[in-house]
């Protein structure tokens, strides 16, 4: 496992297959079709984003007539 949390940035700085093998790995990220290690770094970083997309929480946002807003998570 990884000490810190990768980043979708952090992807571009790798050159080691072996390396992008294993965070692909830990993030259970199928290397079916990708052929070189652009195509990996393309995958992980699309991961990445998704997982940060999917993890933010979703409120419920409701108006009353007098104007004020309040959020339900």
């Amino acid at each position: 496992m990884f000490e810190k949390e990768i980043d979708a940035d952090d992807i571009d700085d790798i050159n080691n297959i072996t390396e992008i093998f294993r965070i692909m790995e830990s993030l259970g990220v199928s290397r079916k079709g990708l052929r070189t290690l652009d195509e990996m770094k393309r995958r992980v970083k699309e991961t990445i984003r998704l997982k940060k997309k999917s993890s933010w929480t979703a409120k419920e946002v409701r108006f009353s007539r007098s104007g004020s807003v309040s959020t339900v998570e």
